[in-house]
């Protein structure tokens, strides 16, 4: 299974059809998949680690483990 990705951007800055369409997507993709892959949301890398070392590995999801800082492993 693909993990979807959606950008967020076009919600927050987009047109009225770039927001209905962002909305039908991830409806789509919660609905389906039970979850999505967000970018153009502005919360940095930085953090993100941060809050996984926060919470600890036993309680990381695998899919926010990084085989290296490009890409998620699957």
């Amino acid at each position: 299974m693909a993990l979807r990705t959606l950008d967020l951007s076009l919600f927050t800055h987009g047109s009225g059809y770039d927001r209905q369409h962002f909305g039908s997507q991830l409806l789509r993709s919660l609905s389906q998949d039970g979850f999505v892959k967000l970018i153009g949301h502005g919360i940095t890398d930085s953090a993100v680690y941060k809050l996984f070392e926060w919470v600890g590995p036993e309680q990381q999801p695998k899919i926010g483990r990084r085989k290296n800082h490009d890409e998620f492993a699957e």
